[in-house]
């Protein structure tokens, strides 16, 4: 497979950490050796992500989905998305899904691929059998009933047991992230809305978290492993609804009475074609809030518009790159699978046309 040149951002910050291998000590003249591998992990790490999230890619595949440049020059989809800036690719992880998409082999043989491109890798865990949202976590068939001491070695055995498939594969992980939208918890035995809930409980059509510290224990499973497999892996907790800061600061805040262990919050982004830059600016307001009260990083997880939309999606991932760029400890942004079309999945946020023709929604990645 052709390797292709992975356009990095942030040249400025990566060209002054590799302009030279030495360093001089603080008040001396003395100066040190900067070993080669120091400088390249300053140069990977100073880049801001711009990520794609493409889960569904070799399901698509197998079905005879196809890709093609602008031009009409058909070529591997993760190829294309290299070529429109794309180098960091995030694959969500499902338990014993029943068609085996998404599951630990699907993952390891995706996160393969995109490392043979140079494409930096983001692993997100639902610990679902079918894709975890902020109104649906529920526990993995294999995981019902479960006391809550087997649940944490559930996880500790499903987290454990893909990241080794991934490190065995030469995969290097850089982001782990556990869960996806748990704003209202995780693992749910039915839903948020019924007395038999294990974590949360609902007042007035609004969801708390009933049991935190059931919660920060699943983390920290979660956590624990993926610092032991990737000592360097940054661990992101997710929320949705981005443009709520309260949203964020009152799951942070119960968070805070406990021992949680996490690196940095990741966040959802779906605005529309006529109504973007309101919602960059609130979510900038959110990412503030955390960057300011608690001293975490802060991952864009999920970003999308309408497929029909390609020029205003384009300005919209312009101005929140520009926006992340601005702020320091960001970690990058990730467009949820834009490799869908045609209404694959009754989902139309992708950035190819109907004939699987790139459109041009990603060049802000390019500039």
């Amino acid at each position: 497979m052709k390797k292709v040149m992975i356009k990095m951002k942030r040249l400025l910050a990566m060209s002054l950490i590799a302009l030279t291998a030495t360093a001089c000590v603080e008040g001396t003249d003395e100066e040190i050796e900067v070993s080669d591998e120091v400088v390249e992990e300053a140069e990977r790490t100073a880049a801001l992500a711009q990520g794609a999230d493409v889960s569904w890619l070799t399901q698509m595949e197998s079905e005879g989905y196809s890709w093609h440049y602008a031009n009409g020059t058909q070529a591997d989809c993760l190829e294309i998305l290299a070529s429109q800036g794309v180098d960091a690719i995030s694959l969500r992880v499902l338990v014993d899904p029943e068609d085996g998409w998404c599951g630990q082999d699907d993952v390891v043989a995706k996160a393969v691929r995109a490392s043979q491109l140079g494409m930096r890798i983001m692993i997100a865990f639902h610990y679902s059998q079918t894709e975890a949202s902020s109104s649906q976590q529920y526990k993995p068939t294999a995981w019902q009933g479960l006391t809550l001491k087997e649940l944490r070695t559930a996880i500790e055995d499903h987290t454990s047991s893909v990241l080794n498939a991934l490190y065995d594969a030469g995969v290097d992980v850089e982001w782990v992230q556990i869960g996806r939208e748990i704003s209202a918890g995780m693992l749910w035995d039915t839903d948020y809305s019924t007395s038999g809930a294990t974590d949360n409980i609902t007042d007035g059509g609004t969801t708390y978290l009933a049991n935190v510290e059931n919660l920060v224990a699943f983390i920290n499973y979660g956590y624990w492993v993926a610092k032991g497999i990737y000592n360097n892996c940054k661990v992101i907790l997710h929320l949705g609804d981005a443009e709520n800061a309260e949203t964020f600061t009152t799951f942070l805040d119960n968070l805070a009475d406990y021992d949680c262990n996490y690196d940095a919050i990741g966040m959802s982004l779906y605005p529309t074609s006529t109504n973007w830059k309101t919602p960059v600016n609130n979510c900038m307001t959110t990412v503030d809030a955390i960057l300011d009260t608690y001293d975490k990083e802060v991952m864009i997880s999920e970003v999308a518009m309408d497929a029909d939309a390609a020029s205003q999606c384009n300005q919209f991932l312009t101005l929140m790159l520009a926006q992340l760029q601005q702020r320091n400890a960001t970690l990058g942004l990730f467009y949820h699978e834009p490799e869908c079309y045609n209404g694959w999945q009754d989902y139309y946020k992708g950035t190819f046309d109907n004939s699987g023709v790139l459109t041009s929604a990603l060049e802000a990645f390019l500039e």
